[in-house]
């Protein structure tokens, strides 16, 4: 209507220059038959309303009296409707826009382009020839012809796009928002991977952001690929991002009847665009006169949008650290939901359209994106202090462990022993252990499974229990270690190898499960008994040889890798076994460490 009052004032001001012509002063059919196109045809039967979309081919018949322009040509028309058509003069061919076969139509919703009308010629009849595949509100019913000099038609055409812009406006900046804001969220996600609410609302958010940019191309477009791409991928993804994020969120699995529902909306969708893409010519029932699945599909989405609601329910048993996501995914609800309401038509905002509903999801989606930036940067702020509390818990249990390793340093005055031990975290799962006794100088070394604080606690625990006073064979030892152990490791084990050198070169070996020591640099073969904690009453061999020196290891150094995958290996440790305890430690730590490493080396002064 501010159209046609510019164009009334610009007429009555400077000479009409151009002519519209709305589907009220004309007449309309549903059907085809080139006879409606002839200048004398009888159309006092058509309607005087333009047919609903869901009709594929519809005539409509109209009057222009060129004497009403100021100007003698060259013209231009410029027709408003959706889908393809053809328009005929006075019974000629004058122009046409997409493909009259199939209702297909470029990215461009409206056709212009120019005509030959003779300026003798005041009062001309037009027919207008028209294929639509039905697609888009059905309130959204409309036919303008505009014909006039071709800058002007070309002016009221940009006019127009630039009015449907701006009443998108909010919903197209929500999803230049919506796709910047998912994208921060995932790239943060990215330097923190234990935050997963940062990858599902980020991913929610991309999707709601592509789903409305695309309506920049796709603003009445009737286009089957087009079609396809944006309603099937578009909507499959926003019905899938509109349930799992949330309950992620929440901290649950996704509920069975919601699995249900988005598999049962990504077949309708699929069904529905199937029939767009290999039958454009019945693609009339899935228009406005809906069939049944796109009715179903409607509803589908509808419950779909109700996720978040249902993720956090009920909201009164809600912790206080999920509040703040609560909150964001209730504004996320909301803006959902009402634009689901709407497009399904349920009479719940009389007088909403969709455009007025996509722009109020915009408001709350925006500011949905704008609370969860502020609940990340109050977790973040949370998480920073507890991980430097933590951090300083670690290096306390770092001092603590340095200082249980080193007062289970006792060496005979006839022995030198030499320890190296480089842990892959702050604290390790590796322990060491020597003892001066009457029979000789004893040497363990063990290693727990996995790394960090539990296993560091573990290794303590071993520790304390071989400090026991009472001299014992390592067979026995082990024996007794296994036995503390058993029920403590949490699921887990502890491998051990522990030997005993007596003064005259005789050692004697027991091994639970632990890499063999090497002995004056070769390996010695020792029967390697389960791991302790395993099972209550192992029993553990020993092997009996004679040596200088014997270098127990574990199994973070035959296990470091290299950027190419490759091990360091036993045939690399046993090369350089006859080195000091340092240097082992630090070639397998420079070869590429990936557990922790103890070295021990135990020497007879000859």
């Amino acid at each position: 209507m501010r159209i046609l009052w510019c164009l009334l004032l610009g007429g009555v001001l400077f000479g009409q220059t151009k002519l519209s012509v709305e589907a009220t002063g004309c007449r309309h059919t549903v059907g085809d038959d080139t006879a409606f196109a002839r200048p004398d045809f009888d159309d006092s039967r058509w309607q005087a309303k333009l047919p609903e979309l869901g009709n594929p081919y519809t005539w409509s018949r109209c009057e222009l009296d060129l004497s009403r322009l100021s100007v003698g040509g060259p013209f231009s028309v410029l027709v408003q409707v959706h889908g393809a058509w053809e328009l005929y003069i006075d019974g000629q061919f004058a122009a046409s826009h997409g493909d009259i076969r199939n209702g297909r139509v470029p990215f461009n919703s409206y056709g212009m382009g120019p005509i030959s009308v003779s300026p003798e010629r005041k009062l001309v009849r037009l027919a207008l020839r028209r294929f639509s595949l039905g697609l888009g509100n059905r309130n959204n019913v409309f036919l303008r012809i505009f014909v006039g000099a071709p800058s002007d038609i070309y002016f009221i055409n940009a006019q127009d796009v630039n009015a449907r812009l701006t009443s998108a406006l909010p919903a197209l900046y929500l999803g230049a928002f919506a796709i910047v804001g998912g994208l921060l969220l995932l790239i943060l996600y990215c330097s923190d991977w234990t935050q997963k609410e940062l990858l599902w609302f980020g991913l929610s958010a991309m999707s709601l952001g592509m789903n409305r940019l695309a309506d920049i191309p796709g603003q009445a477009t009737d286009f089957v690929w087009g079609i396809v791409v944006f309603y099937f991928f578009g909507n499959s993804l926003m019905l899938v991002f509109a349930v799992w994020p949330f309950y992620r969120l929440a901290g649950k699995a996704v509920s069975r009847s919601y699995v249900v529902l988005v598999v049962i909306g990504i077949t309708l969708l699929g069904s529905i665009s199937l029939g767009l893409l290999f039958s454009p010519e019945d693609a009339q029932s899935w228009g406005v006169r809906e069939s049944p699945p796109q009715i179903l599909f409607r509803y589908v989405y509808l419950l779909a949008a109700c996720a978040p609601v249902s993720a956090f329910w009920p909201l009164w048993r809600l912790p206080q650290s999920q509040y703040g996501v609560a909150l964001v995914s209730l504004f996320w609800f909301l803006g959902n939901f009402i634009n689901r309401i709407v497009a399904v038509q349920i009479p719940m905002l009389p007088g909403w359209t969709l455009i007025s509903a996509r722009n109020v999801q915009a408001w709350l989606s925006g500011t949905a994106l704008v609370l969860m930036f502020v609940v990340i940067t109050l977790r973040y702020r949370r998480v920073s202090k507890d991980r430097a509390e933590l951090q300083g818990e670690m290096k306390s249990a770092q001092e603590v462990q340095r200082l249980l390793t080193s007062s289970a340093l006792e060496v005979a005055p006839w022995a030198s022993v030499d320890v190296a031990y480089l842990p892959a975290k702050e604290v390790g799962g590796d322990f060491y252990f020597c003892r001066q006794t009457p029979a000789g100088q004893l040497v363990v070394v063990g290693d727990v499974s996995g790394k960090g604080l539990r296993a560091a606690m573990l290794a303590s625990v071993a520790l304390g229990t071989l400090r026991h006073p009472e001299m014992q064979s390592p067979g026995g030892l082990l024996k007794d270690l296994n036995a503390a152990l058993h029920g403590q490791t949490g699921g887990g084990f502890v491998t051990c190898c522990a030997a005993l050198l007596r003064h005259d070169g005789q050692l004697t070996v027991a091994n639970a499960g632990h890499p063999s020591p090497y002995v004056d640099g070769r390996e010695l073969a020792v029967e390697a008994g389960l791991p302790l904690g395993i099972v209550a009453d192992a029993t553990y061999e020993e092997a009996v040889s004679q040596g200088t020196s014997i270098t127990l290891i574990s199994d973070g150094v035959v296990e470091a890798e290299n950027a190419h995958r490759e091990l360091f290996g036993f045939e690399r440790t046993l090369e350089i076994s006859k080195r000091s305890a340092q240097d082992i430690a630090e070639a397998a730590r420079a070869w590429g460490q990936t557990d922790d490493i103890t070295v021990v080396t135990v020497r007879r002064r000859v």
